[in-house]
C-alpha cells in the first residue's frame, strides 16, 4: 500500500548518494559475473520477445494479478551487455526500453488510464510553467541516472534550464527538477530500486508516483539529504510543487478517468 510506504520511508533518510551507486554498480557487475552472456540476436528489429523460450514477460505498469495483460516487457534470462542494449534502444528503435543492472524492459503499452493520465500531468505543467526557463517533457525523453543504469524513461519530466548530453545518438536530459511516475499500489520498484536510482540525481527535488488504477499520488519532496513522502487521495487534494511555483490539484491529474468520485 502506498500509505504503508509513505509510513515506513518517513522514518528512514535517504542513503548517500555516492554509497548508493557503489551499491548498485556493485551487484551489477555481481550478477554479470554470475551469469552467462546473452547469446547473440538481440537486434533493434526484434519484436517477437514474448515467443523466445528463453525470455519471460512480466507485468510493469499494471497490478501483477491474473487479470492484469502485460504492459512491458523484461529479458532476463541472462546479463545484456550494454553495447546489446544500445543496439536495441537505438534512434530508430520502434519502442523503448530500459536498461537496469543488466536486465532490459520495453517500457511501451498501456491501459486507457495511464494515458489519459500522463496527458493531464503534462498539460498542467505545461500551463502553470508556461512563460518561465522549465520545459515539460513526455515519456519518450530519456534521463540520465548515475548507477545502475545509463538512462531511464520517466512518464513525465519537469527540466528547467535544461542540458543535455549524447547517449547512443539521442539527447539525453541531465537536470531533471521533477519526474513522474504512473505506478500503482504494487510496483515496489518505482518504490525502491528505480526511485534510488533517480536519486543520484542531484538536481532532482520532487517524485511523484501516481496511480493509475484509484485516485492515490505519493509526492517525495527532497528537503536536504532527507526524501519525505506525503501521500494524496482526495480529489479535492492539491499537490505543492514550491520549487516550480505551481500546484497539481487531483481533479485535474485523474480528470476523464473515471476513477473520480461522482
Amino acid at each position: 500500500m502506498l500509505a504503508e510506504a509513505a509510513g515506513r520511508l518517513s522514518r528512514t533518510s535517504s542513503p548517500p548518494i555516492a554509497a548508493l551507486s557503489n551499491v548498485l554498480w556493485r551487484e551489477m557487475h555481481r550478477h554479470a559475473l554470475a551469469t552467462d552472456l546473452r547469446p547473440p540476436g538481440i537486434q533493434a528489429q526484434t519484436t517477437d520477445l514474448e515467443q523466445r523460450p528463453s525470455y519471460n514477460a512480466v507485468s510493469h505498469h499494471s497490478k501483477i494479478s491474473a487479470e492484469a495483460p502485460p504492459m512491458a516487457t523484461v529479458l532476463n534470462a541472462h546479463f545484456v551487455p550494454l553495447d546489446d542494449y544500445f543496439a536495441l534502444d537505438s534512434e530508430t528503435a520502434r519502442e523503448r526500453w530500459e536498461w537496469r543492472n543488466g536486465d532490459v524492459y520495453c517500457m511501451t503499452g498501456a491501459q486507457p488510464e495511464h494515458n489519459i493520465i500522463c496527458l493531464n500531468v503534462g498539460a498542467e505543467l505545461r500551463a502553470g510553467l508556461r512563460g518561465s526557463s522549465c520545459r515539460t517533457f513526455s515519456s519518450d525523453q530519456r534521463v540520465k541516472v548515475h548507477a545502475g543504469s545509463p538512462y531511464l524513461y520517466p512518464d513525465v519530466t519537469v527540466a528547467c534550464d535544461p542540458r543535455y548530453t549524447n547517449i547512443n545518438g539521442l539527447r539525453t536530459l541531465l537536470n531533471p527538477v521533477l519526474i513522474v511516475i504512473l505506478s500503482p499500489r504494487t510496483a515496489q520498484d518505482d518504490k525502491g530500486t528505480k526511485f534510488m536510482q533517480y536519486q543520484t540525481i542531484e538536481s532532482l527535488t520532487d517524485y511523484l508516483l501516481v496511480d493509475s488504477s484509484e485516485v492515490a499520488v505519493l509526492h517525495y519532496l527532497k528537503q536536504g539529504e532527507v526524501w519525505t513522502p506525503r501521500l494524496f487521495e482526495q480529489a479535492s487534494d492539491s499537490i505543492e510543487l514550491s520549487g516550480l511555483g505551481i500546484a497539481l490539484p487531483l481533479s485535474e491529474i485523474y480528470l476523464d478517468t473515471g476513477l473520480l468520485p461522482s
